[in-house]
């Protein structure tokens, strides 16, 4: 067994950051938030998309904890049907 020598203090910020966040009591839970983002027209659907999820990561980052998973082009002005949606 191999010894390893810390501070005190480098051992208390080990035991804040791994030991108790593990064994918090916190509930976790995950939501979806879904934004309309409007983009001037493109040449290409992939263009449009990459401009959209730019914007979204924009949005993205004034929240904390949470990230963009995709971008969907919804063809009609109303949520359309799972089919005519283009996800990615």
């Amino acid at each position: 067994m191999k010894t390893i020598r810390i501070k005190e203090n480098e051992l208390k910020n080990i035991i804040e950051n791994t030991i108790l966040k593990e064994a918090h009591t916190d509930m976790r839970f995950r939501a979806s938030i879904y934004v309309d983002i409007f983009i001037p027209e493109t040449d290409t659907i992939e263009q449009a998309r990459k401009r959209a999820k730019l914007k979204a990561d924009e949005i993205s980052e004034s929240i904390p904890n949470s990230y963009v998973g995709g971008v969907a082009y919804f063809p009609t002005g109303m949520f359309p049907e799972k089919k005519e949606l283009d996800r990615l």
